[in-house]
């Protein structure tokens, strides 16, 4: 991943045939670590780790625990407006959608 936070090796992911959240596909990865859903896991720890790299000019404590505190959170909305987008779902559309039980339910 670049500081940019752009994936530079997309690997076996760039397209998939059959998804398979869990699949391993470096056989030298005997945790999972490198899987789909173990991204945004492997996301924020790279963002631990520039922290680390960032301590000379920032305090490593308040970057870390910045890091821990809000990533989740600001990680789902980046994904689910990203996944939204590739749907075509407007934010009226959603503003719409939202007001119906159902929907809720796959929304969230």
């Amino acid at each position: 991943m670049s500081i940019l936070g752009v994936t530079i090796d997309y690997g076996p992911f760039g397209w998939i045939d059959n998804f398979d959240k869990g699949h391993i596909c470096n056989h030298s990865d005997k945790g999972g670590r490198y899987s789909y859903e173990n991204q945004p896991k492997i996301f924020e720890w790279n963002l631990i780790k520039l922290a680390e790299a960032w301590k000379p000019c920032v305090p490593f404590e308040k970057t870390s625990e910045f890091t821990k505190k809000n990533f989740d959170g600001l990680f789902k909305e980046f994904y689910y407006n990203k996944m939204r987008e590739k749907v075509a779902f407007s934010s009226t559309i959603l503003v719409i959608l939202t007001k119906l039980p159902l929907a809720r339910y796959f929304l969230d």
